[in-house]
């Protein structure tokens, strides 16, 4: 009889504690819900969330030269897709190396190359590639997700 009023007893105080909202603020209770399913506990620790990096100011470089004696440039504004919010920083940390990397390509390019929508990929997925590679260089694994253009102008 005992045993029973003593299991009775502590099912009450758990089953209270639980569900009480001011001791689960505190940081209480018991979440059985991810102890019996270590798949959605691993899933809810921490999903990779993904972020874009602004390149601000704009890159704006000439272009090579054709022969023609008129000068091109490029003006384009980049954005880089990054796979986990976490790696932000290490954009920030190598920005002059992506940004040498980025007017490298454009100023190796010439104006035909360039102005066509299939030109504009082209150079697009050059520059993701490029970036990508420097970026898991530095971090022994995939970083970059993709590489926008969300403007780009040529003359």
């Amino acid at each position: 009889m005992l045993h029973k009023f003593l299991t009775i007893t502590a099912a009450t105080v758990l089953l209270g504690a639980t569900l009480n909202p001011a001791f689960a603020e505190e940081g209480g209770g018991i979440d059985i819900s991810s102890a019996n399913n270590p798949a959605q506990a691993l899933a809810t620790a921490r999903a990779p969330e993904v972020a874009y990096y602004d390149m601000t100011p704009d890159f704006t470089t000439n272009l090579a030269n054709t022969g023609s004696g008129r000068m091109h440039y490029l003006r384009v504004h980049v954005n880089i897709m990054v796979k986990d919010s976490a790696d932000m920083p290490l954009l920030t940390e190598h920005d002059p190396l992506i940004r040498d990397a980025i007017l490298s390509i454009i100023g190796s390019k010439e104006y035909n190359a360039i102005a066509t929508a299939a030109g504009r990929e082209a150079l697009r997925a050059e520059c993701r590639a490029r970036v990508a590679e420097l970026l898991s260089a530095k971090k022994n694994g995939p970083v970059v997700q993709d590489l926008l253009f969300t403007n780009y102008v040529y003359q």
